[in-house]
């Protein structure tokens, strides 16, 4: 989300805009494939909090985004910017109707082939809101959340929280399971709930197919796929 310029500058804007839209939806969309998402860290990782940022509530999101506009007839479209692949542009026009149908928001979608998306003269602050996606470095709530601290280069739209880098800084010095979840959570509550800086939308996932007779596959919690190990079942003739 812009959180420099235009209507997204705007916090109550924002968290109406977290607040209108249904990621219920998107299991059904695509079919069970996406997982909707609650915690910008994953359910497979030290930090998850299914708790965490807004639940899907289109008349309190209409409530707080009057506060801050008395008619949304005249304000000009969001800018959403996304990749051309065919799941994003798919996603891009669900949060469009579900801006438009929920809060009365028009939004214009700018589709760019990959080598556009991700070339470095891109200037995301020419767009109120961008959809990306992101696979972890490593399995920990760190390589997340580590993306919206101030000085980090991923952080497109360089919305900033001294609290927040804090908290993230705090987290990778503490050992403790219990009071690193603590911190994780703390952190994620003011990127997602008290100033919101993105919305998860869902957790992709990732199939495959393993013979019965195979042992000792064990997928870990990032798209890693290990081999070493496995055993194959001795099989056993027919008598």
């Amino acid at each position: 989300l812009n959180t420099q310029s235009g209507l997204l500058k705007d916090t109550q804007v924002r968290k109406a805009i977290a607040m209108a839209i249904d990621r219920k939806k998107l299991s059904e969309i695509f079919e069970s494939g996406y997982k909707p998402a609650t915690s910008f860290v994953p359910d497979v990782l030290v930090g998850f909090d299914k708790k965490a940022g807004h639940e899907f509530d289109p008349k309190k999101a209409r409530e707080l985004l009057q506060k801050s506009v008395a008619s949304t007839s005249h304000l000009p479209p969001l800018d959403l910017l996304t990749i051309s692949f065919e799941d994003q542009v798919i996603l891009a026009q669900f949060i469009q109707s579900e801006l438009k149908k929920n809060l009365g928001l028009q939004v214009r979608i700018h589709v760019l082939e990959p080598k556009r998306y991700y070339s470095p003269q891109l200037n995301s602050l020419d767009y109120d809101m961008q959809i990306n996606f992101w696979g972890a470095d490593f399995p920990d709530a760190d390589s997340f959340l580590s993306i919206f601290m101030s000085e980090s280069r991923l952080n497109r739209y360089k919305w900033s929280s001294v609290a927040y880098d804090k908290l993230v800084l705090a987290a990778r010095a503490e050992h403790l399971p219990k009071k690193r979840t603590k911190l994780y959570r703390d952190a994620q509550r003011i990127l997602q709930v008290d100033s919101p800086a993105t919305i998860p939308l869902h957790y992709g996932t990732v199939r495959g197919l393993v013979r019965q007779e195979v042992q000792g596959f064990k997928p870990k919690p990032i798209e890693w796929w290990v081999f070493a190990g496995l055993e194959k079942k001795p099989s056993i003739p027919n008598s």
